[in-house]
């Protein structure tokens, strides 16, 4: 348990050495004080997780609406990755054919998906 928080408090000092900065802020899940790397993101080195920091409703509307996308975009490139499996171990041609169109189907949502995310991250920067 000690050598834990001796490793913990060693990363802490590398992370400060390389410029980032002890927050007032401590994780939701462990209590650990945050550290604000150099890109802005804040860090809980204990749970190896990225916090975000909220100010209001707003704040967490954004963040939740960019986790969505975020994860129906990881959703859609996993479903291509399996029907690119499929479709290179299948030899039926109707099968085939009903596979490269729902790749179709996923690869048009897939651009959906970027398009809006690209709105939307010029939405969240200028406010």
């Amino acid at each position: 348990m000690k050598e834990n928080k001796n490793i913990l408090i060693k990363e802490m000092a590398k992370m400060l050495k390389q410029g980032a900065t002890l927050t007032q802020f401590a994780c939701p899940e462990c209590g650990t004080p945050l550290l604000k790397a150099k890109t802005g993101n804040y860090i809980c080195l204990k749970c190896r997780k990225q916090v975000y920091i909220v100010k209001d409703e707003e704040d967490e509307r954004k963040i939740l609406y960019s986790f969505a996308l975020n994860k129906l975009e990881d959703s859609i490139i996993n479903k291509l990755n399996q029907l690119t499996l499929r479709l290179s171990n299948e030899d039926d041609i109707e099968e085939l054919g009903k596979i490269a169109r729902t790749v179709t189907i996923f690869l048009e949502s897939l651009e959906k998906v970027n398009k809006i995310k690209s709105v939307w991250n010029k939405y969240i920067q200028k406010k």
